[in-house]
């Protein structure tokens, strides 16, 4: 598993840089630094999964599970950004688990943004 997410990487990394050679000259310190920057990106957006959690909610559990590991999660409740804490939003129980405070009720909606592990 590991191994494909590098080669996906990899494969991203060479067309973003193929891409931008095409239209910019990267022997300039500038633009280097540029596309170093989309490349950083890229990588990013590749480790970052968007998942909705909302078809777990039940109206009794306050713990959701997502599918992958994470090594950072963004929780948004109801459009909203929750706090992550004890005396807060939500905990994070382990690498796929949060909980909240209380049990979140059916007509909400539960969406995680997060790095993978």
């Amino acid at each position: 598993m590991a191994t494909k997410r590098v080669k996906a990487k990899l494969s991203v990394a060479g067309k973003i840089l193929a891409d931008f050679a095409g239209t910019h000259h990267l022997e300039e310190a500038d633009n280097l630094h540029q596309a170093l920057l989309l490349l950083d990106e890229a990588i990013h957006d590749l480790e970052t999964v968007t998942e909705n959690l909302s078809g777990q909610i039940d109206g009794q559990t306050d713990t959701f599970q997502t599918s992958q590991p994470f090594s950072t999660v963004r929780v948004v409740l109801n459009g909203l950004e929750q706090t992550e804490g004890a005396e807060e939003d939500y905990m994070v129980l382990d690498a796929n688990h949060i909980q909240f405070y209380r049990p979140l009720k059916q007509n909400e909606t539960l969406k995680v943004d997060y790095t993978l592990a």
